[in-house]
Order: structure tokens, then C-alpha cells, then sequence
């Protein structure tokens, strides 16, 4: 799911980023830098998440008891 958002941010990042320069105005580059950063967030969360299970594994197999 992140990894969706993270590509439609990209989408729109790109498309603002070719409206500034069409039309040269200072909002269409604030939109682009703004999708951006949403595209960069949504992927540091969906690696965060991808790397969470296994770090509960190798926690897990540490233990003395653990399964």
C-alpha cells in the first residue's frame, strides 16, 4: 500500500513538476517538492514495515526460550 502511495506521489510530483515549467509559477514547484516529500515518507513507512517482522525473528530465535 505504501509503496502505491509512494508512486502516485511521484505521479503527481512529476506532472507539477512539468506544469512549473510550462507556466513558471511558484505554487506548481511547491506541489512538486510537497509530493515528494509525501513519496519519500511513504516509502521510509513501508520499509520500516517490510523490516519489522524480521527483526521480531532474529529477537525472537536470541532468546534462550524462544521458538
Amino acid at each position: 500500500m505504501t509503496a502505491v502511495i509512494g508512486a502516485v506521489a511521484i505521479l503527481g510530483a512529476g506532472f507539477n513538476g512539468g506544469s512549473y515549467l510550462d507556466y513558471h509559477e511558484d505554487f506548481s514547484s511547491m506541489i512538486m517538492a510537497s509530493f515528494f516529500a509525501i513519496a519519500v515518507v511513504a516509502y521510509v513507512v513501508g520499509l520500516y514495515l517490510t523490516a519489522e517482522p524480521e527483526r521480531r525473528l532474529l529477537r525472537e530465535s536470541q532468546t534462550p526460550g524462544g521458538r
